[in-house]
């Protein structure tokens, strides 16, 4: 770790090292509004930074739930130079989901004031400075500040729980300075380049974009229009973007291009990603397949597409793969995480042999050993495989077959009781406007290529009301959905 780590393992921000040694180069790009160089940056974290020092002891667990935004960027990196735990959560989530997920942590503080008056716990009283106001460095500004240890925690996390009640994740600076400097070795970038904060800063996606730019001394692009649309792209030099399937569908609906600003990489991931959607890029945009969880702190590996969205890249540095028995995906590295905070206490994720298990299912490819480098395939979940009349099912195999059809936006395929095979394929979809309705032209696509047995028995259309949990859509919420309409249906 030693390209990591600082003196006596000590980290130190990575912000005031580019305000020292680049005080002019772009920091953040704000849309409809001015540049914000490092060093402008820099004096406001100061600013806010004086403010909570006086309130926030190191340690002290801290909720905040912002959106996207310049303020909730300088809270986050205000709090970790005083060497607090930063929990930040959904802001779209009800008062009593937000009351029900800080119940699994001991907040000391919270922002804004509807956050602390839901959870009963004092308000962090702050006031951000005029970000475009005249300002006049100060000598103290001229030295490096110390974040803390490596393994000091600086955040907890929730899990998607998209399999079921969130898990809360810790991570260390040691995390985010390995998952961001092994993701920089893969993917270079330059001091020049801009990446769009386009991933909730609620998810470690987001938390591990900032230290990446940080780290690499880039500029971090701030959209007001969250949605991001095209425009965001045209109106900012954007030339990195990280992407779900939903945001890539939306940009070449509207008309992305190779004219289309400054873009040129975008990483996909948090789901399947149909190929169709990839093959539509302009030439001039490179696309980047990635496989991440929130315990290895996001991206364990990256690779460019090459024409099959399941292949998710060869690993990383500072993290390593092993393929278990079963095909289970086994992880560790410095990216792991500290452990899952339960009951005021950090409990190891690691099984007896030093290893995470995913239960995710994946392969190598090439399958030769020979063959190098590696690229991992991710084939679904342990927990979601299940029984038909004896015969195990993988019904992300099914799902990935009807990604490769025209129109289809999305589909996920779930386990329904039956009484003659225990349980049976039902397939909800999503299609295109463009598009019509085919379940007979999926059924013949999927016995070209998988046993008949595995075609769905039930095809249900996506439902318009069912809103995603952070970046992915809640499985066990489609479960229930699916089962209710076939229920619904029966009755009929």
């Amino acid at each position: 770790m030693d390209s990591v780590a600082s003196e006596r393992d000590m980290f130190f921000c990575p912000v005031r090292a580019q305000a020292i040694h680049h005080p002019d180069r772009a920091a953040v790009y704000l849309q409809h509004e001015a540049v914000l160089s490092y060093s402008a940056f820099d004096h406001i974290v100061s600013a806010v930074q004086r403010q909570l020092v006086q309130q926030v002891a190191p340690g002290d667990q801290v909720v905040i739930q912002l959106g996207n935004s310049l303020q909730q960027v300088i809270l986050l990196l205000a709090l970790w130079r005083c060497r607090a735990v930063v929990i930040p959560l959904n802001p779209a989530i009800s008062a009593g989901a937000t009351t029900h997920l800080a119940g699994k942590v001991d907040a000391c503080f919270a922002f804004p004031e509807s956050t602390a008056d839901a959870l009963q716990v004092p308000l962090l009283k702050v006031t951000f400075p005029d970000h475009s106001a005249e300002w006049q460095r100060e000598e103290s500004q001229n030295l490096p500040i110390a974040l803390g240890k490596e393994n000091q925690p600086v955040t907890l996390l929730f899990t998607s729980g998209s399999t079921g009640e969130p898990k809360v994740v810790a991570h260390s600076l040691r995390n985010y300075w390995a998952s961001a400097l092994g993701t920089l070795a893969e993917l270079p970038l330059q001091a020049s380049d801009c990446w769009l904060l386009s991933l909730p800063l609620y998810h470690v996606g987001g938390l591990a974009t900032l230290w990446r730019v940080w780290l690499a001394g880039a500029a971090l692009a701030i959209a007001t229009d969250k949605a991001h649309q095209l425009a965001v792209y045209l109106q900012m030099p954007i030339t990195h973007s990280s992407l779900v399937a939903t945001q890539l569908q939306r940009l070449l609906t509207q008309g992305l291009s190779s004219d289309s600003g400054q873009l040129k990489t975008i990483i996909l991931g948090g789901g399947p990603v149909p190929d169709s959607l990839l093959a539509a890029l302009p030439a001039s945009i490179q696309s980047w397949m990635s496989y991440g969880l929130t315990e290895m702190t996001a991206m364990v590996t990256l690779g460019r597409w090459q024409g099959d969205s399941q292949q998710a890249g060869k690993c990383l540095p500072h993290r390593q793969i092993r393929l278990h028995n079963n095909g289970e995906i086994w992880v560790r590295g410095e990216t792991l995480c500290l452990g899952y905070w339960q009951q005021g206490k950090i409990k190891s994720v690691t099984n007896k042999d030093g290893w995470f298990a995913t239960r995710d299912i994946g392969q190598w490819h090439p399958v030769e050993r020979s063959l190098r480098p590696k690229q991992l395939k991710v084939l679904g979940r342990l927990d979601a495989q299940f029984i038909s009349g004896g015969e195990n099912i993988q019904p992300e195999a099914i799902e990935s077959i009807l990604y490769q059809q025209p129109g289809v936006q999305r589909a996920w395929v779930c386990a329904i009781a039956d009484d003659e095979f225990g349980q049976r394929p039902a397939a909800v979809v999503e299609v295109s406007a463009a598009c019509h309705w085919q379940p007979t032209l999926w059924q013949r696509a999927i016995t070209d290529q998988l046993p008949s047995f595995w075609v769905p028995d039930y095809w249900l259309e996506w439902p318009e009301d069912l809103q995603a949990e952070g970046l992915k859509v809640s499985r066990h919420q489609l479960q229930k959905w699916a089962e209710l309409q076939l229920e619904l249906i029966a009755k009929c």
